[in-house]
């Protein structure tokens, strides 16, 4: 048989072949769950749970592949691309850390191996508030477009949130999430709202010529960098977590921000955003994962998917579930936002929200984490916003006035572009992508796959090692003396 479709339509007296492998992979994924949970069940101790946080982050670091190298191209041009202004933080960012896949228990002084290169490019007035057009360098040469909100009723050094807005095609500049952010703005809180990659600003797939059916934005652009990925044993979401712990060093180098009263929160796979931040980022002091958290098996049943961010490889096996990405934050100040009436379980949700509470009670803070739901579709609504800013100005010890007379109202998308025509790509052709860094691991694999080839020959373990610092996938690790036979050279 040559396909899944062949295979589901063939008639057998003895098995139902269209549910076989389905049920063969629920078997297994229900089977590694149940260990999951005996596993999280047998934690009775302080020392326990800490114990499991560091197993949960370094487990999660090797799935994701790791974060991006910042140098695996450094050539560039300096000097801001759009910059008709110059921000505060532009004096260069002293070298802190380089993490790797085997740095996982070193996650707490920031992603700074390389220049953020931000700028301010304009600005504009709301009610109530300022809005600077933001543009930072994730990696050289890749810009993230944000919009950083100030209040005008704010402490000298303010608390501030990060916004990481889900699968809507407008992102920052959504009015959907506009109105989000302003309930936090309202409470005389500071907010830096980044595009995710395929949204906003940020469409590298988009065809600007405009032909019909030419837009590939969100979840398509995600799956085509994912495959990519994944086909070097990565995950796109390393480059997720990534553009916002560069968002977060952003945040710590302006003035107006206290670094140690930062939040993040966002819904949908801003809520995946959110959740994967917990674990990977020391520095945030609260979170408040909107409409995504829930129990992977009840999802898995309820025949749900995931977009490619959303999948760590291996970690199902391995029994993790959300349980730990909430453990992974405690004991600190966790708000779960979710909606009743979501394509994710609420039941799910409950579950997974109630059996984390001891996590909070054995690290000594009982109360902080917190579950609000609303009767809602899958939304950040208003009650489930107002929620999270009176979190917030809580956990993040908030001493504005909040102006409540500030009337909550959507500034006009084009307002808030950061480019001169609303898309990174169309207005800088030069722009870094996924693939160009993709094409770079690629071409990195194949160095050291033909070095451990010529070592096959020679002898040599030293190239072999170097194959190995490059994190090579298992599924390249393959005799190096029977690959590439027809090289020029080769074996």
């Amino acid at each position: 048989m040559n396909s899944v479709q062949e295979l589901e339509q063939y008639v057998c007296t003895l098995y139902d072949t269209r549910d076989q492998l389905k049920a063969h992979v629920f078997e297994r994924s229900d089977a590694a769950f149940a260990a999951g949970d005996a596993i999280r069940d047998s934690i009775v101790t302080a020392e326990a749970a800490r114990k499991r946080q560091e197993d949960i982050k370094a487990a999660f670091l090797r799935s994701i592949g790791g974060f991006p190298d910042a140098f695996a191209n450094p050539e560039r041009e300096e000097g801001a691309a759009f910059g008709e202004e110059t921000s505060p933080d532009s004096s260069p960012l002293k070298e802190r850390s380089r993490w790797s896949a085997g740095d996982a228990g070193n996650m707490s002084g920031g992603r700074t191996d390389s220049l953020l290169n931000g700028r301010t490019t304009g600005s504009i007035r709301g009610t109530g508030f300022q809005v600077e057009k933001v543009m930072f360098e994730s990696l050289p040469g890749y810009d993230v477009t944000s919009n950083l909100y100030l209040p005008d009723h704010r402490e000298e050094r303010s608390a501030a949130v990060l916004f990481l807005s889900g699968h809507e095609l407008g992102a920052k500049q959504d009015a959907y999430y506009q109105r989000v952010i302003q309930h936090f703005v309202r409470a005389g809180i500071i907010v830096l709202a980044i595009d995710p990659i395929g949204q906003g600003e940020r469409l590298s797939l988009h065809d600007f010529e405009d032909r019909a059916g030419s837009v590939i934005w969100g979840t398509k652009e995600h799956q085509q960098y994912g495959v990519q990925c994944h086909m070097l044993g990565d995950s796109v979401a390393r480059y997720f977590v990534h553009d916002a712990m560069r968002a977060i060093d952003y945040l710590c180098e302006r003035p107006e921000v206290d670094p140690s009263r930062i939040g993040v929160t966002g819904n949908s796979g801003g809520g995946t955003q959110t959740a994967m931040m917990m674990v990977c980022d020391e520095r945030i002091a609260a979170a408040a994962p909107a409409t995504f958290i829930m129990n992977r098996q009840l999802y898995m049943h309820a025949g749900g998917v995931q977009d490619a961010e959303q999948v760590w490889s291996g970690l199902s096996g391995l029994g993790y579930d959300h349980e730990d990405l909430l453990i992974a934050f405690a004991p600190k100040p966790l708000i779960v936002l979710a909606a009743e009436y979501d394509f994710f379980p609420i039941e799910g949700t409950r579950r997974t929200v109630d059996r984390c509470r001891r996590f909070w009670e054995l690290l000594g803070h009982p109360g902080d984490l917190q579950l609000v739901t609303d009767a809602s579709t899958h939304r950040y609504t208003d009650r489930l916003a107002a929620a999270a800013a009176a979190f917030f100005v809580r956990h993040l010890e908030v001493k504005a006035v909040p102006n409540n007379a500030m009337k909550i109202e959507a500034l006009p998308p084009e307002q808030l572009w950061c480019s001169p025509g609303g898309q990174v790509y169309r207005d800088k052709a030069d722009g870094r992508t996924i693939r160009d860094f993709n094409a770079d691991r690629c071409d990195q694999l194949a160095a050291a796959l033909f070095a451990a080839a010529d070592a096959a020959k020679t002898g040599s373990s030293k190239a072999v090692a170097a194959g190995e610092d490059l994190r090579l996938p298992e599924a390249l690790r393959i005799e190096p003396a029977h690959h590439w036979a027809g090289r020029s050279g080769g074996p």
